[in-house]
């Protein structure tokens, strides 16, 4: 769904990161199956 994205995006002086993939995060605290894709939550 996502991996397509751009690492980044800059909107004005705002800087936007893509959310990662499990694969992407070290640690992650939980994952999440979406559209073939596993998801990393790396906080709360």
């Amino acid at each position: 769904m996502w991996g397509h994205m751009a690492d980044t995006i800059t909107v004005g002086d705002w800087t936007f990161e893509r959310p990662k993939l499990a694969g992407e995060v070290s640690n992650p605290l939980r994952t999440q199956d979406e559209s073939n894709e596993t998801w990393g939550a790396c906080g709360p």
